[in-house]
């Protein structure tokens, strides 16, 4: 029950930020290696995860064009959960959903804590020390001791770890490669910074509504 009251909350924010915006959207593109990130980010998992509601909570509110928004955004939807199966089947050396998090622990190259892990990708911290242990079984990640407080320990990606990223990064790239061969520079560059001015208005427009939510 708490985690639908969750979820419709979370519906009712998007849907709030969707009326809230200009429709302008139809021009961005992305580079390979952005779109890559951007396939695993785990701000867009979640506006994957509400964005049936949303379009609940919009129906009949919002302008068509709004509406149109909600549809081309489930097609997107829909589409990276393709992509992600697929990469599943051809590349396994991740499980699935954990690129993103994997991702996360190799930009930090002096290793990482959880609690950090969870507060870079927004996730819950019960959510990331489950998948901080899957990673770690299969042998991508591990926890090495933390030389500024002993008693606490660091993440950092295992040379399998290093070599099976960049293996599933490679494949994504080529994938990404294939599907916008018919783009031009500027039509990927678009769609780059359309993406990426998108989510962070998506984090910005739930952050603040959990800051008001806080203070009544």
């Amino acid at each position: 029950m708490a985690s639908r009251r969750a979820a419709s909350c979370n519906a009712r924010r998007v849907a709030a930020f969707l009326r809230s915006r200009r429709p302008g959207l139809s021009s961005m593109t992305f580079t390979v290696r952005d779109a890559v990130l951007k396939v695993q980010t785990c701000l867009l998992g979640k506006i994957c995860r509400c964005l049936h509601e949303a379009t609940i909570w919009i129906g009949g509110i919002v302008a068509g064009e709004f509406r149109e928004l909600v549809l081309c955004l489930h097609e997107f939807v829909r589409g990276i959960r393709l992509v992600k199966q697929r990469r599943a089947d051809e590349r396994p050396g991740v499980p699935i959903g954990l690129v993103g998090l994997l991702t996360q622990i190799d930009r930090l190259d002096t290793g990482c804590h959880a609690r950090e892990l969870a507060a870079r990708t927004r996730l819950d911290p019960s959510t990331v020390s489950r998948a901080v242990a899957s990673l770690v079984t299969e042998g991508l990640v591990e926890r090495r001791p933390d030389p500024a407080d002993k008693r606490a320990h660091v993440l950092a990606l295992t040379p399998d770890g290093r070599k099976t990223l960049t293996d599933t990064h490679a494949w994504y790239a080529g994938l990404l490669e294939r599907a916008l061969a018919g783009w031009t520079p500027d039509e990927v560059a678009a769609f780059s910074a359309g993406l990426n001015r998108f989510t962070r208005d998506i984090e910005v427009a739930l952050a603040n509504h959990d800051t008001m939510e806080a203070a009544r």
